[in-house]
């Protein structure tokens, strides 16, 4: 399945392309020696993809440039990935990015820039952090030398603590995307929690950018789960209008266009397609981002 169909990813790709999140995310998380140097009005997200058609089945580039403020003012990208799944060809991925773009940027006369790679992973199975060095082997430490080698920023979501996310106070829109990522694919949380998902929803309501942003997390939510009508009408009652009416009138504008409808009949399509190439079902729910009794009832059609 090519990724970009991916529910998880084209959440991913939505509100990281918001210039608050991705800031945030570097503010954040990213070492301080390295974000205390980035002009934080320099960020521009940059249109120029360094996919080629082998990559763009696992890959996504959302590709920001900065400055730096110190006497250089040198340019660095800092290149955001997201994983839903453990990908052990990930480092090997970077890799053939980081050498796609410097070579375009050779070609076109430019000056080499850094680009630092930043993975974000909320998959439920365990992955570690690698570099080439734990994939190749080498016949001894004298050889190491000649080895290609970098490092990029690995974040596995899943050892924040929902208290960690909610202590975010500047970046509100990177707090309740992080906050979708985690537990968005957990039922119970999301109907237990909207109000925390949506924190501060109020304040984005009005703006364009921020109306678009509680969309994207609503629709996320909309996709990942088949709520009835009774059970999406009790979750949307929490909050007061403005809110309440953005949810509504985007649920309708769906309802209308078809998309509910058509995302769940594109997950079926994509559920038969793995269960006939004999994926587990845990491994369906994960990559396609829908429930397991969903998947079961398929198998047992399928079977039947």
């Amino acid at each position: 399945m090519k990724k970009h169909k991916n529910i998880h990813d084209k959440f991913f790709k939505s509100t990281f392309s918001n210039v608050d999140v991705a800031k945030g995310f570097i503010y954040e998380f990213i070492n301080e020696e390295i974000s205390s140097i980035i002009d934080p009005d320099s960020f521009q997200l940059k249109s120029t993809s360094y996919i080629n058609k082998k990559l763009e089945e696992t890959f996504s580039d959302i590709v920001y440039q900065v400055n730096t403020i110190n006497d250089t003012n040198l340019l660095v990208s800092f290149l955001f990935e997201h994983k839903s799944y453990p990908d052990q060809h990930l480092i090997l991925q970077l890799l053939q990015y980081i050498l796609n773009a410097w070579e375009q940027m050779y070609k076109s006369k430019q000056k080499l820039h850094l680009i630092l790679p930043v993975v974000i992973y909320h998959g439920k199975e365990k992955w570690e952090y690698k570099t080439l060095d734990d994939i190749v082997e080498i016949p001894g430490h004298s050889f190491r030398q000649y080895l290609p080698d970098f490092e990029y920023h690995f974040t596995n979501i899943n050892k924040f603590s929902e208290e960690r996310i909610l202590k975010i106070a500047q970046f509100m829109k990177l707090r309740n995307t992080l906050l979708t990522l985690k537990y968005g694919r957990d039922e119970s949380y999301v109907t237990q929690n909207m109000g925390k998902i949506f924190i501060n929803a109020e304040k984005f309501v009005g703006d364009p950018l921020g109306t678009n942003f509680l969309e994207t997390i609503f629709v996320y939510l909309l996709n990942v789960h088949q709520f009835d009508d009774e059970k999406l009408n009790q979750l949307i009652e929490i909050f007061e209008n403005p809110v309440k009416k953005v949810m509504m009138s985007t649920y309708d504008r769906l309802v209308n266009k078809g998309i509910v409808q058509g995302e769940l009949i594109t997950q079926r399509k994509t559920v038969i397609n793995m269960l006939l190439k004999g994926f587990e079902i845990d491994v369906i729910s994960e990559v396609v981002g829908v429930k397991l009794d969903f998947i079961q009832k398929i198998k047992n059609e399928i079977q039947e």
